[in-house]
């Protein structure tokens, strides 16, 4: 028995969200740039919104990836035998720490690449850096108005 179920859902709505801040943050940067005509808008706008997007939403996918191979790795190990209440501990104190391990090890990863693609709209400059931090920040507004709208269609 394996879990290989992707949240595909909420990877569409992260998506969405993502995509509808991307383009709220192009709307005020071409607002502010009729307003005050100081080229706050460029491509560099919207090229660092759509990077922020993209790297937000695959290292939701890594995630949900690295967690399902723990997730599998677990149930298999599991099996169908039964357990006593000491077995049970210890298997479940096991397979925690491989889930810790899992979730650090995605961490790691997921922070580095969002250095990296900020490191990298600094010093090639083909990204406007606030717009590519933007969808970093709104990540997680935007899986709390997922996790509710889930509740409340659930």
């Amino acid at each position: 028995m394996t879990n290989k179920k992707m949240p595909v859902r909420e990877i569409l709505l992260l998506l969405i969200g993502e995509l509808l801040v991307c383009t709220i943050v192009s709307g005020i940067y071409l607002l502010l740039d009729l307003a005050f005509g100081k080229d706050w808008f460029s491509y560099k706008v919207i090229t660092g919104g759509l990077i922020g997007t993209c790297v937000i939403v695959l290292n939701f996918v890594f995630l949900s990836v690295s967690m399902n191979r723990a997730f599998d790795l677990a149930i298999e190990a599991r099996g169908d035998k039964e357990m006593s209440e000491e077995e049970i501990e210890e298997f479940a104190a096991q397979y925690q720490g491989k889930f810790q391990n899992s979730v650090k090890l995605s961490y790691i990863i997921r922070t580095l690449s969002m250095l990296v693609c900020l490191i990298a709209a600094l010093v090639f400059d083909f990204a406007n850096v606030i717009a590519t931090v933007i969808p970093f920040l709104l990540f997680r507004p935007i899986l709390m108005v997922i996790s509710l709208l889930k509740r409340g269609n659930g």
